[in-house]
């Protein structure tokens, strides 16, 4: 089988960047221009790119979001948003597929997000300009039989940002440091790695399914966690808990997932806490 040539997008953030590294080394072809390096919301600029690097799939993780470096207005964020989802997906050749990395954000996070499943985001009312956009494309998406929407809740692994709260709490652990915690909650967090071979293996088997939840079978409190990264050391750092109580819970459900790929082995949290503790721990010895 011949492997698409893919275009990447939102390549120097930690999920784009990763996703880029895994399939380079898996021997695809792929760009994964900078934002300065190409602009994805001009149409004109994006169709001449993917013609030009003959692009088969385009795998879209960029998006423009609220952050204290971005001082767009909401609307101008969800406008862009939408600009660079329809001149990727206009630009695709003939034969072309899109893939685009959705979020659990899709859902109303002022009620607990419980296991749900992929129709729950139809009716839910995202309340933040981030959640609102990755639900418009999802919308688009399920009309679209060349796309497919994976929905992501939490993913973490190697390259992380440093203020992700694993990194942060191993981090604070090697420094013999507390590790704190604002609220104890209930996350679904997905390994990197396993995120990018479940890409892969769709790109492979494209499912009938137009949006799938891409979570792990366990989910895992934030105190839970902590107690995983205690247990790395000799000496554990004491975990301070800010506020009592739990935060409304944020896992989904990938029953869908499951039946599309059949079998698929997940990390578990001991292996993927043990293997970024070891990495963390000897940059910073």
């Amino acid at each position: 089988m011949t492997k698409p040539r893919l275009l990447i997008t939102g390549g120097t953030g930690f999920i784009g960047g990763s996703l880029t590294s895994f399939f380079r080394e898996h021997g695809y072809f792929v760009e994964a221009p900078k934002r300065q390096e190409l602009d994805l919301t001009d149409p004109q600029v994006v169709r001449g790119f993917v013609e030009r690097h003959q692009i088969d799939l385009i795998l879209h993780s960029a998006c423009e979001g609220v952050s204290p470096h971005n001082s767009l207005a909401d609307e101008l964020i969800f406008t862009r948003n939408q600009q660079m989802f329809i001149a990727l997906n206009d630009a695709l050749p003939p034969q072309g597929r899109l893939i685009h990395l959705g979020s659990g954000a899709e859902y109303d996070k002022r009620f607990p997000i419980v296991q749900m499943d992929e129709s729950a985001a139809e009716t839910a009312t995202p309340q933040d300009v981030y959640g609102r956009s990755k639900q418009w494309i999802a919308q688009q998406i399920e009309g679209l039989p060349h796309a497919l929407h994976l929905r992501l809740f939490g993913v973490y692994g190697v390259g992380e940002g440093s203020h992700r709260f694993i990194t942060q709490a191993i981090q604070a652990q090697v420094q013999g440091k507390p590790i704190r915690i604002r609220q104890n909650v209930r996350f679904s967090y997905l390994w990197i790695d396993d995120l990018a071979k479940i890409v892969e293996r769709l790109i492979e088997t494209p499912p009938m399914e137009r949006i799938l939840n891409v979570t792990p079978n366990e989910s895992i409190t934030l105190v839970e966690l902590a107690k995983l990264i205690q247990a790395q050391s000799s000496t554990p750092s004491p975990i301070q808990i800010e506020q009592d109580g739990l935060q409304p819970e944020y896992t989904g459900s990938n029953l869908r997932l499951l039946r599309a790929l059949g079998d698929v082995r997940f990390t578990s949290y001991v292996e993927g806490v043990v293997s970024l503790y070891h990495q963390l721990d000897i940059k910073t010895h």
